[in-house]
């Protein structure tokens, strides 16, 4: 596993925590 798959899983993972959010928020 390299470490640019690592970055772009956080990414991703603070994506949908975002969406998650902001869906509450509404």
């Amino acid at each position: 596993m390299s470490a640019e798959v690592g970055k772009s899983n956080v990414s991703v993972h603070f994506h949908i925590l975002f969406i998650k959010l902001r869906f509450k928020a509404l």
